[in-house]
């Protein structure tokens, strides 16, 4: 990916306490994450896109082992604010939603020196529950970005361990205003 501007500065940084070792590309013109253990720099759009593969699998994985047929997520939202997540499990018990999963995440960080955002990805233990909530707010961040603003929307996301696939359905409710002219 050709980056413009002036010559990029990389920095190495360190996730405290864990051994995740990241290059970040520090750059007032251009957003991008970076991704361990490579010099791949990506848009945040492509860098939320591979990661909801990346975790679709690991999520997908993590069902089947602990027994888990299908989860669906379900969300709204309204007047600009999100109502919640609801969480439904086929197939398996609800404590199967505690079982550990990794995940890649990004963290981003507002360097007040720099005066500029740093963001890093980095591999991240988690319960499934939170995985799928993680999960569910990427999607919305790539395809449903503003569901809760205005009259509002919601969606459901259902992961369906036995086909491996994860099917989004999401809607939007508006004011449909109908209007009619009588000459007289």
């Amino acid at each position: 990916m050709p980056i413009t501007g002036g010559p990029p500065t990389w920095r190495a940084e360190m996730e405290q306490g864990t051994q995740t070792t990241a290059l970040a590309l520090v750059s007032n013109t251009l957003p991008v994450v970076s991704v361990p253990g490579t010099d791949l720099v990506e848009t945040p759009r492509s860098s939320l896109e591979r990661r909801i593969q990346l975790n679709k699998t690991a999520i997908l994985e993590a069902m089947t082992n602990a027994g888990v047929k299908s989860a669906t997520v379900e969300y709204t939202g309204e007047g600009d604010s999100g109502n919640g997540i609801d969480v439904s499990v086929e197939g398996g018990f609800q404590l199967a939603m505690d079982i550990q999963v990794n995940i890649a995440v990004v963290k981003s960080n507002w360097d007040q020196t720099e005066r500029r955002w740093e963001t890093v990805e980095s591999a991240k233990t988690t319960s499934l529950a939170e995985a799928l909530e993680q999960m569910v707010d990427d999607l919305i961040a790539l395809h449903h970005s503003g569901f809760e603003n205005n009259d509002g929307g919601g969606g459901a996301i259902t992961f369906d361990a036995q086909a491996q696939s994860v099917t989004y359905e999401y809607y939007d409710y508006y004011v449909e205003r109908e209007s009619h002219s009588v000459d007289v």
